[in-house]
């Protein structure tokens, strides 16, 4: 079997609890992927910009798949972003009878209600 993506989350697994990685032995590795062809994902609930912060030299050449799946990026380019529209999300809040709060995850995707927007203003 031919390993073709490698998918690792952050925090806690690919990072130290110091929010470090050992550098030099994931530049060996990560040649060694790119030379079997073996596509290197970052994957994590933390926001986009935080995690190609960690991979300064090479976050043109990685995918992330950020904030838990609601923000997606492919070698520097932008793929998709999960919008909600702002009556959809108090709809829902309303209908589960809670409070509606700036911080609330909706449906496991996208991490904050400030991801809101317009209805016609939604994101394929």
């Amino acid at each position: 079997m031919n390993v073709k993506l490698i998918a690792v989350d952050m925090d806690g697994t690919f990072l130290t609890n110091n929010n470090e990685y050992d550098q030099e032995r994931f530049t060996r590795q990560y040649e060694f992927m790119k030379e079997k062809g073996i596509h290197f994902v970052v994957a994590s609930g933390n926001q986009y910009y935080q995690l190609r912060s960690f991979f300064p030299d090479i976050h043109n050449e990685l995918a992330f798949i950020a904030e838990n799946g609601a923000y997606i990026v492919d070698q520097g380019n932008f793929r998709s972003q999960l919008c909600w529209c702002f009556r959809s999300v108090c709809g829902i809040q309303l209908h589960r009878k809670q409070q509606l709060r700036v911080h609330d995850s909706i449906s496991g995707y996208g991490n904050h209600l400030h991801r809101a927007c317009p209805a016609d203003q939604l994101w394929n």
